[in-house]
């Protein structure tokens, strides 16, 4: 493998060989910051509701029953299949329902035969071919979902959403049909959200939930995976309150010399380095992560940009403009093209956030990316660490195990 000129490369970002090394497996440090979150979560998911405003139980019910049928429960929009395509073979599944259609395929809820009739969520792709050959049109997205969760597959890591298995058929004299057989999980954050009652969900939910998406984070980072499409749609809530990160169609294995398309990330999710010029490393992922942070506590999008400018507008009315001198010079647009400001405090957009959660925040919606801080040391922000520490009754980390992972880590940049 190349090494790139390190005279290219954003300033404070190392070569991906220089970079620390970390097992596949996550660390047994997060599993027990995980389940010492878990041992503790409210049971509730809701902050404590005024009497005045709390709705009757019919009222309630009738309200979750419209959210359940207004919202498809994995991201997936509603509109119906051109292709049905259902029969897998000789696979012994059951299909139940259709759970929704998205770019590339479409998804089931389905039955498991073989496996005492455990629930799974089937994802099809109908491939076009040409005679003998295959269309040269196959989805690379498939592909590369495939390939990263195969890697994975044998960490079986509690914030990864598990591929079961993969097959093919022929459907037709012109089309196979790929199918991607993953475990079902019937919600993701943005419905999880949208389900929620007024007026949010409490503090320790979010830190929950923030904790085990930032634990994912750090465990696809640590294996050199950046996942690129971080979003609530991507990532899915179990009914006891595990968070999975999904749908891995745009993620890649970054390294020195690779380089990538700019065209990443859903808007309203993305890094202002990948909407100047294209040069992102695994920060991109943090910033998403920032960005959920944030709506999470709003129950709706910081930043909800109609334009790559609008977006990058939206942006410095909250983190300010940054200084000219800190402008990429291969940037799209120029710094004078904004307008300088100095914005109120992050509290003023993000009301009721408690100081630690409020710095956390600061640190992951950093202009520059090379000082935005990165998973691992974010799970060790006091933010998650303070508190936890005093809800902890079985188990404990000590001084050398957390001083064992405080450390930062350089990512690679790659460029489109």
């Amino acid at each position: 493998m190349k090494a790139s000129n390190s005279s290219q490369m954003p300033s404070g970002l190392l070569p991906a060989q220089q970079q620390q090394e970390r097992p596949l497996l996550c660390s047994p440090q997060h599993q027990q910051l995980v389940q010492a979150s878990r041992q503790h979560q409210v049971l509730q998911p809701s902050r404590q509701q005024h009497p005045q405003q709390q709705n009757s139980p019919h009222q309630n019910q009738q309200q979750q029953q419209s959210k359940c049928n207004s919202h498809p429960p994995t991201g997936y929009s509603h509109q119906q299949p051109r292709f049905l395509v259902r029969d897998i073979g000789d696979r012994n599944y059951e299909f139940l329902s259709h759970v929704g259609s998205g770019a590339y395929g479409q998804v089931f809820k389905a039955r498991d035969k073989s496996k005492n009739g455990a629930f799974v969520a089937i994802k099809q792709i109908v491939v076009r071919r040409q005679g003998r050959h295959f269309e040269a049109g196959m989805p690379m997205a498939a592909i590369r979902e495939i390939a990263l969760l195969k890697q994975l597959e044998n960490t079986e890591h509690p914030n990864i959403v598990k591929l079961l298995d993969v097959h093919h058929q022929v459907i037709s004299d012109r089309d196979i049909s790929l199918s991607l057989v993953f475990e079902f999980i019937d919600q993701d954050l943005n419905t999880y959200l949208e389900r929620c009652p007024p007026p949010g969900l409490g503090p320790d939910r979010i830190r929950d939930l923030m904790v085990q998406m930032v634990n994912g984070v750090d465990f696809l980072h640590s294996n050199r995976i950046i996942h690129r499409d971080l979003k609530p749609q991507n990532i899915l809530v179990t009914h006891d309150g595990i968070l999975k990160l999904a749908d891995f169609g745009l993620a890649r294995v970054y390294a020195t010399d690779m380089k990538l398309t700019s065209v990443v990330v859903t808007l309203w999710y993305r890094a202002p380095e990948v909407l100047l010029t294209g040069q992102y490393s695994t920060a991109v992922d943090m910033w998403s992560c920032g960005c959920i942070f944030a709506e999470l506590h709003l129950r709706r999008p910081l930043f909800k940009g109609s334009s790559e400018g609008d977006q990058l507008k939206k942006i410095f009315d909250v983190i300010g403009l940054p200084e000219s001198s800190l402008w990429p010079e291969s940037a799209a647009l120029m710094w004078a093209s904004f307008r300088p400001s100095l914005p109120p405090p992050i509290d003023h957009f993000v009301p009721e956030i408690e100081n630690q959660a409020k710095d956390l925040l600061e640190k992951l919606l950093i202009f520059r990316p090379e000082q935005r801080i990165n998973a691992r040391t974010a799970l060790n922000h006091t933010y998650f660490r303070d508190d936890l520490d005093s809800m902890r009754t079985s188990s404990s980390l000590s001084t050398s195990e957390t001083d064992s992972i405080s450390g930062s880590r350089s990512d690679t940049p790659v460029s489109k």
